[in-house]
């Protein structure tokens, strides 16, 4: 596994079987994208429509941008939540 880095340090050396949660998933998004998801979002496109339109290998790439953008009010709830 290649060197990891997470914004900060962490002490490895007082660690054991270090797990990273969802190391599987692309997390870059270009602000494009992140420009054309929020439109999507806002327009009511469901997370498998938006997950095509970005050629993403599964939803969940989707899930984190949508907690990322709620997160920092980017973008707002819609009636009948994530999956609508």
């Amino acid at each position: 596994m290649g060197k990891i880095n997470v914004g900060h340090q962490v002490n490895l050396g007082e660690r054991r079987n270090i797990y990273i949660p969802l190391d599987d998933i692309d997390w870059i998004w270009d602000e494009d994208e992140l420009e054309a998801f929020r439109h999507m979002w806002a327009a009511g496109r469901s997370i498998e429509q938006i997950a095509k339109y970005f050629k993403r290998k599964d939803i969940d790439e989707i899930v984190v941008v949508v907690l990322d953008q709620a997160r920092k009010d980017k973008i707002k709830p819609r009636e009948g939540g994530v999956f609508s």
